[in-house]
């Protein structure tokens, strides 16, 4: 912090920028406004602008002109007296900023620190940090941006009428974090764009950036920088506006703008077509699980209707199997059956328990329950049905029907009592016996 920058000669504010100029872009503090500043202060003309009437002295430090400053005499100590102070990076700025006025402007009655009530009818403590009545030229410099009140650009804006004014705020108060800059919107709103000024040491080093602040689609603001350099490289036109290599600064924040625009805009169509693209392949995708979900159901029913298929010709073969298996049953069933009553030995008994009889007479094959008779000495299993006993005309030759029998048994069957022929070896060679032997002898040669 620099102490006492500033001493009041007269009814004026007189900073320690006012002693410095640009020669050939470099700055130099100017040797005659230097005298005539340290002539005063001998004289005792410079004081306190606090109000406590101690005189003010100007320093003049060995080690570089920055050091310059205002301090009371030796000996001389008011207690009453506020000391001013101010931030090092607000001298240098105001330093800085009054070289760049002497070398574009070319003027000779560029004020410093010029209350808004010399300007105007203000009364008000504000004030432009430079004025040029002759080119009606205002220039504003902020430090801190908590200083751009509305209520002091409102002033400010009130009492210029008729005047450019330009505002610079310092380089570490820029917003690029999505924010909304407040502050710095206050300014860009009055002259369409930022002016940041970034102070390094001398006026040669001192550099620009001009910029403004936009919402992009999502609504995060976005700091767009128009162009930035050497502040010895901007100019000033007889109108007042700043211009750089040969343009103003309000054309090249249009230009800019509607790039960013137009830059917003193909984003838009770009985020448009992604989406478009995007609800494409959902659709692709859908359709394509759609028609997967289709064709495995699809799968599922021929697998179904296989399954189907195959159960019902296994059905089908198994039911032409037990068809087939009882006709053969069926048809091997009769001859067996008229073969066990040519046996007389043994009673013909089904698994039921039911005991079977067959008709002398009529040759049917009956239950029991239907006979009247049977049985007697070679015929167990024959007997006299009741209708054949009812019935005489339904009597049969037995004989033939016996023949009739004999024939469809076939000639493994024994003919004496119905039993199996096998093959045997005998004394004589081989022959056929029954398998009711002993108790049946029929034998056959082969």
């Amino acid at each position: 912090m620099v102490k006492r920058p500033v001493a009041l000669l007269g009814d004026k504010i007189i900073g320690i920028e006012t002693i410095y100029t640009s020669i050939n872009g470099m700055q130099i503090n100017d040797r005659i406004k230097l005298k005539e500043l340290r002539a005063k202060s001998r004289a005792k003309q410079l004081f306190c602008p606090c109000g406590c009437g101690a005189n003010l002295v100007l320093v003049a430090g060995d080690k570089g002109l920055r050091e310059q400053h205002f301090r009371m005499p030796e000996g001389e100590n008011k207690a009453e007296c506020k000391v001013s102070i101010e931030s090092q990076t607000s001298i240098f700025s105001r330093i800085v900023l009054k070289c760049w006025l002497d070398e574009k402007l070319h003027a000779v009655d560029i004020e410093a620190r010029v209350p808004i009530c010399e300007v105007d009818d203000s009364n008000r403590k504000y004030e432009f940090s430079f004025f040029s009545r002759t080119r009606k030229i205002a220039l504003s410099y902020t430090p801190d941006r908590q200083n751009l009140s509305e209520e002091k650009l409102r002033i400010l804006d009130n009492n210029s009428v008729g005047l450019s004014v330009l505002y610079f705020v310092d380089m570490m108060n820029r917003c690029n974090n999505g924010q909304y800059p407040e502050s710095l919107m206050k300014v860009q709103e009055r002259q369409g764009y930022c002016l940041l000024l970034s102070v390094k040491t001398y006026y040669q080093e001192a550099e620009l950036e001009v910029l403004f602040y936009e919402k992009d689609n999502y609504g995060i603001w976005k700091e767009i920088t128009v162009v930035s350099g050497l502040l010895n490289d901007f100019d000033i036109d007889n109108e007042g506006q700043i211009c750089f290599s040969g343009e103003t600064l309000i054309s090249l924040v249009t230009k800019k703008r509607s790039s960013f625009v137009r830059s917003l805009e193909e984003e838009k169509e770009r985020k448009k077509q992604q989406e478009a693209q995007q609800r494409e392949r959902e659709e692709q995708w859908r359709k394509q699980q759609e028609e997967r979900q289709r064709e495995i159901e699809e799968q599922w029913r021929k697998q179904q209707e296989e399954q189907r298929k195959r159960e019902e010709q296994k059905k089908k073969q198994v039911s032409a199997s037990l068809e087939k298996k009882a006709t053969v049953k069926k048809e091997e069933y009769l001859p067996i059956e008229e073969a066990s009553f040519l046996q007389q030995d043994t009673p013909v008994i089904d698994s039921q328990g039911n005991r079977w009889l067959k008709c002398k007479d009529c040759g049917k094959i009956k239950k029991e329950k239907d006979f009247l008779s049977w049985g007697g000495k070679n015929s167990i299993n024959l007997g006299k049905c009741k209708e054949c006993y009812n019935n005489p005309e339904e009597k049969t030759v037995e004989n033939i029907q016996f023949e009739s029998i004999k024939k469809s048994v076939g000639p493994d069957v024994c003919p004496e009592c119905g039993g199996i022929l096998k093959e045997r070896n005998g004394q004589y060679g081989r022959f056929m016996g029954c398998c009711n032997y002993p108790d049946c002898r029929y034998t056959r040669k082969i």
